[in-house]
Formats: C-alpha cells, sequence, structure tokens
C-alpha cells in the first residue's frame, strides 16, 4: 500500500482513521497495521477502502494498493 497517497485520500474524503475501523468492524490497531503494513490487507479490506473512500479508477486503485514492484513488473510485461 502507498500509505501517503492512502492518507492523502483519507483526508480528501475527510475521514479518519477511527472511523474506518470503525465502519469496517476492526479497531483502530488493525487499520494502523495494515496501513502500516505489519499485516497483509485482504481483497476484502482493498475492496472495502475503495467503496468508502470512492475509488473507482483502476489506475488509482493501482497506485495505492499495489506495491511498486508489482507496479514496475507489470510496466515490464506489458512492453
Amino acid at each position: 500500500m502507498n500509505k501517503k497517497l492512502f492518507k492523502a485520500k483519507l483526508v480528501e474524503k475527510g475521514i479518519t482513521q477511527k472511523e474506518l475501523a470503525k465502519a469496517r468492524g476492526c479497531t483502530l490497531n488493525t487499520i494502523n497495521r495494515i496501513v502500516n503494513g505489519h499485516i497483509k490487507m485482504s481483497t476484502e479490506d482493498a475492496v472495502f477502502f475503495c467503496n468508502i473512500l470512492g475509488i473507482a479508477n483502476d489506475e488509482e486503485k493501482c497506485k495505492i494498493f499495489l506495491n511498486s514492484s508489482s507496479q514496475k513488473r507489470d510496466e515490464e510485461n506489458i512492453l
């Protein structure tokens, strides 16, 4: 996850991590651990985050939720 872009999206939408945790039905600690990469984010988590943050564009999803090495590998495979 690109923590900087994810947090920017939270600010843009006016949502705190605490509010995100409550909406997801988990603890703030769990959200913090996902954002900081201490635990893996599930597909369900990613879909939830996209829905609540209004992220519909596939490119934006990739920039936020895929790590840069995955993006670079995919770009190389296209070329």
